[in-house]
């Protein structure tokens, strides 16, 4: 299939099951490899086929994109004839999707309005792709540290989470106030038009942060073993029993992962790969 697609707008319409949402997955795979609907690629391979293709050109750089994943190997993104990361693609071809959580933006888990955040600053920052990195490294080799037992070493990774997280904030507290700048001054040229869009103005539109860490550490000890502090981390909730504050972050010292028993962080660590952050 061989689509052009309007500079502007594009429209498509067609009955339920035709293939609609197939073509916006196709877009969002090409401009993020990955898609929206589900985190195992192979399954988007057509029955009988060994592998799916999308090309792209974009008319503004002239380059050609050429992304590919077949059932034995991992995707290969391609950008003008050169191996590109997934990094390098998302910023080369920026493309963010709207769905029907967006519309109820607030409303949603704290994970999934991150999401969205980090993404929109991922695409538009250097920077902050470089912050994000830097933080989850630094985690990843601290819990590392912790897994092998030296607690001198895991330290030593404090002042870097501490510095990457900052700068975090910073970044994602500037954005959002960039897009209450943009939105005001869209009200003001609707309500130049039409008074009645008044009624949009005056809204006020802040990043709203969490609790402190002293705060988080009360509730965590107050609210152990029941009913429990917890978080979910890929769909499965994991109480926080028992944590710490060290170099101003808070650190998960006993957990208990749902249906299993209260264990040690490290011996968590031990078995998943998938880190906890309190911060």
């Amino acid at each position: 299939m061989s689509i052009d697609l309007s500079s502007k707008s594009s429209l498509f319409y067609g009955k339920n099951g035709c293939g609609k949402t197939s073509i916006l997955e196709s877009i969002y795979v090409a401009s993020s490899g990955r898609s929206f609907r589900t985190s195992n690629l192979e399954s988007l391979i057509k029955k009988g086929e060994e592998a799916f293709n999308i090309r792209a050109f974009d008319d503004n750089t002239g380059s050609i994109l050429e992304v590919k994943k077949t059932k034995t190997k991992p995707i290969n993104i391609r950008i003008n004839d050169s191996k590109v990361t997934i990094s390098e693609l998302v910023r080369a071809f920026p493309s963010f999707s709207i769905d029907s959580k967006t519309f109820f933006y607030n409303d949603n888990a704290p994970e999934y309005r991150r999401k969205n955040l980090d993404r929109g600053l991922f695409i538009a920052s250097a920077e902050y792709a470089k912050d994000w990195f830097g933080y989850f490294r630094s985690l990843k080799q601290r819990n590392s540290a912790l897994k092998l037992g030296d607690i001198g070493q895991a330290k030593a990774y404090d002042p870097l989470l501490v510095d990457h997280g900052e700068r975090l904030n910073f970044l994602r507290e500037s954005l959002v106030t960039g897009v209450k700048e943009i939105y005001d001054e869209i009200v003001k040229k609707l309500t130049h038009e039409n008074k009645r869009a008044n009624i949009f103005s005056g809204l006020d539109i802040y990043l709203k942060n969490g609790f402190d860490n002293k705060t988080n550490l009360a509730k965590i000890k107050a609210y152990s073993p029941k009913p429990g502090a917890y978080l979910t981390i890929q769909q499965q909730k994991i109480k926080i029993l028992d944590a710490k504050i060290e170099s101003n972050t808070l650190i998960p010292l006993q957990v208990q992962p749902e249906g299993k028993k209260a264990m040690s962080y490290t011996d968590y660590l031990l078995g998943n790969k998938k880190e906890i952050s309190l911060c």
